[in-house]
């Protein structure tokens, strides 16, 4: 294949477009329920109560901090993800709060990834039948739904594109010659930077880069192979970009090795990542039992069962790929991407408190390679279509029935895969479905019940909640997160004293964490105690000055303290801080009210209904806010929308109420619809 007709492989003819409107549309359909879903798991500390998304002014965070900071502690990890962050701080200025418009911008991920597989596997391939089934069956992983479904997943596909961007400017650089060829070298590199800065595991991108140049050669198949040390070379700016990463993170990385390694060593983690091999390859292939959260205990032994399994799948799967190497190089390439992607994921660094870090969206852009396999045995076994390359005519040429055993294989398979997605989605839908799963499906840890009692707790099932988080703590004693939730959900109760006292207990290992102070604070609201109050959040905002809801409860101590004039002045820098933090308008809005500015009140009143819709108690601010203003008119409508939102007999009787003080005419009042 000379440079002009590789080159021309790049302008794809109609059946390559209507194949890649297919996977878009396929893909597209599969994820569409996902569009009433509600934001679960990590999306509250990463979203819904994350204040750093609502301003553009904190972009520049994103670039210097991790998770740990950019979730105020919520989230404990050394991650440094910058797009991802900035990624929802886009999503924010468009859609707000509204979990649809996050979900969204996974699905045009997700189908903007499955294309890019597409268009990779075709060009590799020559073979559309082919390259169509294989990205296809990518499309419909099951191990996928978790990266979709969970808005939170958004990371995988994100670095996914960039790879899968620099891989093919990269085989264009290839085939270009003189300047052309380090002008489209920058575009594939730029787009390794992006990825990386999506997520880390595409550190892994410049030794695929390095396997293809080995197997398939620069270009497309057909090229003259290169020389590897033009290769090694031409990666010399994509190691050096991860080297660049790596120097600029060291001491964060340092500190939390140090903090998570415990007493074991680097070569006491290798049983636990040979485990990995094994489990990864098996949900890789037969996605059948698949789970939200894995408890799995590390082994201390390379002689374990599971260790060996690895060790030996390990050996085949790179000898498989050495064997492959003149034989069916797109495999080849293929079972080494697979493996070379999964490396970072094989918990030999801990980045995770559990014993051994498994999940299935770590699978996500190794299966990539995987399709890339499935492919390229694909065009063994189906011939190449009229208007397919000639030389790929020439070389496959199978048996009828094997043509018919394959393409039959792939559907059965396709669609099987298909249901499993179907019926694997709905866990995501809400936390009361994810972690009622995850606590029957791994009973004998405490983060499973933790989550599930608070899920519970924040649907108002109180006795349910305070069940299931003694018993996180019953199930892990020493698990101090447990027991700081626990105390929350005494709070919440209306057993605060009790929560005090375990918080008491809580102080030495948890007394300057955000959440413990926060918690801590609500409890002496809830008890009426507002100096107590007043100095745990005074100290709370010396750690954390931009935590905007400890703002806001600051502002309630002192509000109740009748210190209005700092209650106003902590309420707008709460604010300030966070526009869109759940009740800051409102009690805003309250306190204005207090000191005679009706007009001001109205205005964040106003504002308040806007960020909550269906909240009573804007309707209610605002209509009082009316009436102090004299809109009589404003004011009925206001309380007649109260009366939408909330119609009980109390509030028909406030209602009734208020509409006899404004000479409002009374006639049926307006119920909700069932």
């Amino acid at each position: 294949m000379t440079p002009d007709t590789a080159a021309s492989v790049h302008v794809p003819p109609p059946e390559a477009r209507r194949a890649a409107l297919l996977v878009c549309l396929f893909a597209l359909a599969l994820y569409i329920g996902t569009l009433q879903h509600e934001f679960v798991w990590d999306d509250h500390h990463t979203i819904e109560h994350n204040q750093y998304i609502t301003q553009a002014r904190y972009l520049p965070r994103f670039f210097t901090d991790d998770v740990t900071r950019l979730t105020s502690g919520a989230l404990h990890a050394v991650y440094y993800r910058p797009l991802f962050w900035t990624s929802f701080l886009l999503d924010f200025s468009v859609w707000g709060l509204r979990p649809a418009g996050f979900y969204l911008t996974n699905l045009l991920l997700y189908g903007l990834t499955c294309l890019l597989v597409f268009r990779l596997t075709r060009s590799l391939l020559e073979n559309a039948e082919a390259a169509l089934l294989a990205t296809l069956l990518f499309a419909a992983h099951p191990a996928h739904v978790e990266t979709v479904a969970w808005v939170s997943g958004r990371v995988e596909p994100m670095a996914a594109i960039g790879v899968l961007l620099a891989i093919c400017w990269y085989g264009q650089a290839c085939l270009a010659t003189g300047w052309r060829r380090y002008a489209t070298l920058l575009p594939s590199l730029a787009a390794f930077v992006l990825g990386l800065l999506s997520k880390e595991t595409a550190a892994s991108l410049p030794l695929i880069l390095l396997w293809r140049e080995v197997t398939i050669g620069p270009g497309s198949p057909g090229q003259p192979q290169g020389k590897i040390g033009a290769a090694v070379l031409r990666l010399v700016p994509f190691f050096a970009v991860v080297v660049g990463l790596l120097w600029f993170r060291w001491d964060a990385l340092g500190r939390w090795a140090a903090e998570n390694m415990g007493a074991g060593t680097f070569w006491d983690r290798v049983p636990g990542s040979l485990e990995l091999v094994a489990r990864y390859t098996l949900l890789a292939i037969f996605p059948v039992h698949l789970q939200p959260m894995y408890a799995l205990a590390r082994p201390a032994s390379l002689w374990a069962p599971w260790p060996l399994a690895g060790l030996a799948l390990l050996i085949l799967l790179a000898g498989l790929a050495v064997w492959w190497w003149r034989r069916l190089p797109v495999a080849s390439f293929g079972l080494g991407w697979f493996l070379l992607a999964l490396a970072p994921v094989l918990d030999l660094m801990p980045v995770s408190p559990r014993a051994l870090n498994f999940a299935g969206r770590y699978l996500f852009i190794p299966t990539i390679g995987l399709a890339l396999l499935a492919g390229a045995v694909l065009a063994r076994l189906l011939p190449a279509g009229e208007k397919d390359n000639q030389e790929a005519h020439a070389n496959a040429n199978p048996h009828p029935v094997m043509r018919r055993v394959a393409t039959a294989v792939s559907i059965l398979l396709l669609l099987m895969w298909s249901i499993r997605t179907l019926t694997y989605i709905p866990v995501y839908r809400d936390d009361l479905r994810l972690f009622t799963r995850i606590a029957d499906e791994v009973p004998g840890i405490a983060l499973g019940h933790q989550n599930l009692g608070l899920a519970l707790l924040q649907a108002g099932h109180i006795q349910e909640a305070l069940r299931s988080l003694e018993r996180a703590v019953a199930v892990e004693p020493g698990d101090a997160r447990a027991q700081l939730a626990l105390a929350g959900a005494y709070i919440a109760g209306g057993r605060a004293s009790e929560g005090l006292r375990a918080l008491d207990g809580l102080a030495p290992r948890l007394g300057q964490q955000y959440t413990y102070l926060r918690t801590r604070a609500a409890a002496y609201l809830a008890i009426q105690e507002w100096p107590a109050a007043v100095e745990v959040l005074t100290r709370g905002l010396l750690r954390y000055p931009d935590a905007a809801d400890l703002h806001l409860l600051l502002g309630v101590a002192l509000e109740r303290l009748d210190d209005l004039p700092r209650a106003e002045q902590v309420y707008r820098r709460a604010l300030a801080l966070s526009p869109a933090i759940p009740g800051g308008h409102l009690v805003l809005a309250r306190l204005l009210l207090r000191t005679g500015r009706s007009e001001e009140a109205a205005s964040q009143a106003r504002a308040a209904a806007r960020s909550a819709p269906e909240s009573a108690a804007a309707s209610r601010a605002l209509a009082l806010a009316l009436e102090a203003m004299g809109d009589r008119a404003g004011a009925q409508e206001a309380w007649e929308h109260l009366l939408e939102l909330h119609d009980t007999p109390a509030t028909r009787a406030e209602v009734r109420q208020h509409l006899l003080v404004l000479g409002a005419p009374i006639g049926q009042a307006p119920t909700r619809s069932p």
